[in-house]
């Protein structure tokens, strides 16, 4: 029981002294003081484990090449083309002395008629060959008429050809045609010759 009083006797002077800590006007600064500690040591912690920013490249400024122009086909040397003048229906074309061809239509009463049955006439006339494959179809001009314009193959030949459908004042419907044998495919080349063919067309009187 004595040693039990002695120890209590011992621990008081413990509990009074946090009793005057606690009681202390410090106290207030202390946890303060502490408060501002734990914040920047953790700031200083983020950063220190925060991985470092990496610098952006520059943006990449594409620069866009100028337009490359085509070249144009030159005019081709028709001076020594021969000319086709018909007098009855009146008109005439030049044309090179090879792969040229021209026709005209007077027993049908349109342009739109006749082409319908483009592919079957064709046949009709050459049923040693292949039936015509029509390649392209466009609209053209010759001169002041508006005209129809194919591009046509027979595989089994083989030969390639551009023909030119339009219809003249008097109801004839004309045909041109240039084209070249041993060959499978329209080139350029020949799709140049055809427009200087008919850049020839005029009527006479």
């Amino acid at each position: 029981m004595e040693q039990n009083n002695q120890s209590f006797q011992q621990e008081q002077p413990n509990i009074s002294s946090v009793r005057k800590f606690l009681a202390s006007p410090k106290l207030p600064l202390v946890a303060a003081l502490l408060l501002i500690i734990l914040a920047v040591g953790g700031i200083l912690l983020l950063r220190v484990l925060s991985p470092a920013p990496t610098a952006s490249p520059p943006p990449v400024v594409q620069q866009t090449p100028p337009p490359v122009s085509s070249p144009q086909p030159q005019t081709l040397d028709t001076s020594g083309w021969q000319t086709y003048r018909n007098e009855e229906f009146g008109f005439e074309v030049k044309y090179p002395s090879e792969g040229f061809g021209i026709r005209v239509i007077t027993d049908e009463p349109s342009l739109e008629t006749y082409l319908q049955e483009f592919n079957k006439s064709r046949t009709a006339e050459h049923p040693e060959f292949d039936p015509i494959v029509i390649l392209d179809k466009q609209v053209a001009q010759v001169g002041p008429y508006e005209a129809v314009q194919y591009e046509t193959a027979q595989y089994a030949v083989p030969s390639v050809s551009i023909e030119t459908y339009f219809q003249i004042d008097n109801g004839a419907i004309i045909r041109i045609a240039s084209g070249k044998i041993d060959q499978s495919s329209i080139t350029e080349e020949m799709r140049h010759l055809h427009s200087q063919i008919l850049s020839t067309f005029r009527l006479v009187e």
